[in-house]
This record gives C-alpha cells, structure tokens and sequence, in this order.
C-alpha cells in the first residue's frame, strides 16, 4: 500500500500513539512482567531528534529481532559492509562506541567499514568534511539533516561520494530523496 502523507487530514484521523501519549503516560505503559524466556530486560529511549526522549524496556528476543531487520535491509538494499558508516546524530547518554564496526559481527573485524560519528547539531560543512574525510561512506541521519548536507554542497561545492543515506525518525518529503541523488548521486533509504 502507498504511504500516508503525515500531512494529509486521513492521517491526522488514524487513531495511534503519539510520543506525548509515549512520554507522559510511560509508566502506565511499562509492562509489569516479561515471560522469562524473553530474556534480559533493559531501558532503551530515543534519540530525542524529533521530540522529548521516549524511554522504554525492551528484552533480549526484542534485541534480537531488531538485530534480525537491521541485517534484512543490508541483504535487501545490498549494502556494501567494507564501506564507511558515517553516523549523524544526537549523541545518546552512555553510548558505547568502543567497537567501531558496522556490519554482520560474525564477518571479520577486517571486512567490516568503520563507523564514525558526529553530533547532528555541528555545523553542515563540518559534517561534510567528515564524510568527505572517509569517502565513499554511507551516512546515518535525518532527512532533514541530510536537506542540510544538500544546501551545503551546493554552496561550497563539496560533493563528497556517499553511495546511500539511512533516514530515521521523521517523514521523508520526495524533494529531499531527489535532492540527495542529485547532489551526491546517493540513493535514500527510509527506515523510517
């Protein structure tokens, strides 16, 4: 099915859970018991990119499940796991960034791209720089991040190789995904 544009009245008329529902009522939400089989149970909150950081449990099978999708889109978009992953965004609270691969972790550490990251708030041309930096990489971001990285190339002429974006956490508007093909000849992926 064709997506829902969040602009559109349909949209705004479908009953969901919206991050205020998310973040105000997060202990009403809070599962009381996870069967244990489940595994491990631990606190994960997004990046906060978009709104108020929304925090939740997840348990190990969760984990796993998104480890499973993650690896799904390398197969599907036929990722290049010997490239860069440049990674632009908030930096989260205690995020270890001590293993600075990418990829399948079964593939050798020697066969996987380095990941790199950036706070989003940086300046535009500073962001370029590291892409530019470690060229062709992939780059991590949001779609209004990458109008940015656009906007920027355009006016330095700084058009590093970046083979694909990965957009998370907003609605990607098709003038950004044609933007980016036309000034990095980057193909966008939204996770979203």
């Amino acid at each position: 099915p064709e997506r829902m544009d969040p602009r559109s009245a349909a949209w705004r008329n479908q009953p969901f859970m919206s991050r205020s529902d998310l973040t105000q009522h997060a202990n009403a939400l809070k599962p009381q018991d996870f069967p244990r089989i489940h595994g491990q149970i631990s606190t994960t909150q997004t990046g906060g990119s978009t709104g108020p950081a929304a925090r939740r449990d997840i348990s190990t099978l969760e984990s796993l499940g998104r480890f499973g999708v993650s690896f799904r889109m390398f197969l599907a978009w036929d990722l290049d796991q010997s490239l860069d992953l440049i990674w632009l965004r908030r930096p989260r609270p205690n995020q270890d960034h001590s293993y600075d691969r990418w990829g399948f972790p079964w593939r050798p550490e020697d066969k996987l791209g380095r990941r790199h990251a950036m706070d989003i708030a940086a300046p535009p041309d500073r962001q370029l720089d590291l892409i530019n930096s470690h060229a062709p990489a992939y780059v991590h971001t949001l779609p209004s991040n990458v109008l940015r990285l656009v906007l920027e190339a355009r006016h330095s002429g700084t058009k590093p190789a970046i083979p694909g974006f990965m957009v998370v956490g907003e609605y990607l508007a098709p003038e950004v995904r044609q933007a980016a093909h036309d000034t990095f000849g980057a193909r966008v992926i939204d996770v979203f």
